[in-house]
């Protein structure tokens, strides 16, 4: 199977960093990870960006027929990354 990496980057002072990477881990399973360039978010804003991992997963699910083990995501800030993770079984597809 091939694996998808869309990113796109800037050298202008913002340092802009967009896009989503989809890897395999060791045992198998696929781990999608979304870069995001927000300074503050609200929960709101951050229980969507969940949202729309948990629907890349699905699709990925029903398209390859292979398990996606983890969403994580990754804000881009000057100078560093704050990544946060969550385990696909840890919330149940219906909660969406």
């Amino acid at each position: 199977m091939k694996l998808s990496l869309s990113l796109a980057a800037s050298l202008e002072p913002t340092r802009r960093c967009d896009g989503y990477l989809m890897y395999r881990e060791d045992n198998g399973t696929l781990v999608i990870a979304d870069f995001k360039t927000d300074i503050s978010v609200t929960q709101e804003r951050m229980s969507s960006y969940w949202r729309q991992l948990y629907t890349y997963a699905r699709m990925v699910e029903r398209i390859t027929g292979q398990t996606v083990s983890e969403l994580v995501l990754i804000f881009c800030l000057a100078g560093e990354a704050e990544v946060l993770r969550q385990s696909r079984q840890s919330r149940a597809d219906d909660d969406l």
